[in-house]
């Protein structure tokens, strides 16, 4: 399972629509997390993933380290694209991941 920490401005884009695509620099930590996550058979590397319907990753959307601001959302697909043309703006590889059936949930009481 993936949890995506977000500052407030991208967390409420992704809540209202405006956002479908979160990005994270291409890192050792992001590459081992992606390998290990999806399992067997799945291989982030230097090439896209795209995810059939009924395989489709689950992960979490954070504000902050507050798990009482979650949404969960399916990972449609995995791509590596040029930073500069993102929300990050860096010039360096970034992770693409394409979010779809974003969702808030209640908070636990």
């Amino acid at each position: 399972m993936f949890v995506f920490t977000l500052k407030k401005e991208w967390y409420n884009k992704i809540a209202t629509g405006k956002k479908s695509i979160e990005y994270r620099e291409v890192k050792p930590y992001w590459t081992n997390r992606f390998n290990h996550c999806l399992g067997p058979g799945f291989s982030i590397g230097l090439m896209s993933v795209t995810f059939g319907d009924n395989v489709r990753p689950t992960c979490y959307l954070q504000l902050g380290y507050n798990p009482e601001t979650r949404m969960i959302a399916k990972i449609k697909e995995i791509r590596i694209v040029d930073g500069k043309t993102t929300d990050l703006a860096v010039d360096k590889p970034v992770y693409a991941i394409h979010l779809e059936n974003v969702e808030k949930l209640l908070p636990t009481l």
